[in-house]
């Protein structure tokens, strides 16, 4: 590596002896004056790569150490409220670890006659994404996957589980599904930004219609640094309902995370859900 010197055309350079140029070192009106003066005025001089194949001196290896009475570095500067980004992570408010595994039997034990257990354990994620935002929003770890099914948000289309969001009149909450939320992620973001500050957990779908994969996730937080315009996938905290083995994708990470599954690449879609 060397440090380069563009007008110039130049490359700092280091070596073992000083070069026989009659011009000191810190002349830089020519290249060669910035070749160092002779009789060891100095070692650090700035040469031509041209002048690499005329070289006839040893030449030394650079090396970075630690030297007394130096500064750290200036840290990160925090964002600027102005700025619109937060200047600390915001996690949607809730009770003990609402999470739910799709993959665990027991997050289907009052579903078994509904479909296979199976059945739900491997297509799911719609069913226990809207139950881990009930159980956030209601601040109740006691609720099911199927009570969401006695509420309507889930139902059963074509032998396999499947999200409605057209909630009854016995559910506590509204789920809702809005055309500006299918516009991608340019008009999502800021749904997903505005209801995670609003102390609200967002469900996310993401897609990859090549391979006819499909799955929801939970968003539950920002992380420092995120703004409405500017929100980037690593900056959503979700969780999971369906951990990946290989590659490994776990219960909970960011989107960007999830998104590392070909299956889930792509962004779909976001539902709000409000408290009735």
């Amino acid at each position: 590596m060397q440090i380069h010197l563009g007008q110039k055309g130049l490359c700092l350079t280091a070596t073992t002896v000083a070069e026989n140029d009659a011009e000191l070192s810190n002349n830089i009106s020519t290249s060669a004056a910035l070749r160092g003066g002779k009789e060891g005025r100095g070692n650090v001089y700035w040469k031509t790569p041209a002048d690499e194949g005329s070289m006839t001196w040893k030449k030394q290896c650079w090396e970075v150490i630690e030297v007394d009475g130096g500064t750290d570095p200036d840290p990160k500067p925090e964002p600027e409220p102005g700025d619109g980004a937060i200047t600390s992570d915001v996690i949607v408010s809730h009770v003990g670890d609402p999470h739910l595994s799709q993959r665990e039997s027991s997050t289907w034990t009052e579903c078994a006659g509904i479909l296979p257990v199976d059945t739900l354990k491997g297509f799911g994620c719609s069913a226990v994404s809207a139950t881990i935002v009930a159980r956030i929003m209601e601040k109740d770890n006691s609720i099911t996957t199927k009570d969401l099914y006695d509420w309507g948000v889930w139902e059963i289309k074509d032998g396999y589980p499947y999200a409605n969001w057209a909630q009854n009149s016995s559910c506590p909450l509204h789920f809702t599904y809005e055309t500006t939320a299918i516009a991608g992620w340019s008009a999502a973001k800021g749904i997903i930004f505005d209801e995670i500050l609003a102390d609200r957990p967002v469900v996310i779908w993401l897609n990859n219609t090549a391979v006819n994969g499909t799955h929801f996730v939970v968003g539950y937080g920002l992380k420092r640094g995120a703004s409405r315009d500017g929100l980037q996938y690593d900056q959503v905290m979700v969780y999971n309902p369906y951990p990946v083995d290989n590659p490994i994708i776990h219960e909970k990470g960011t989107l960007a995370d999830m998104m590392k599954y070909n299956r889930w690449k792509n962004f779909g879609s976001v539902r709000r859900v409000f408290p009735k």
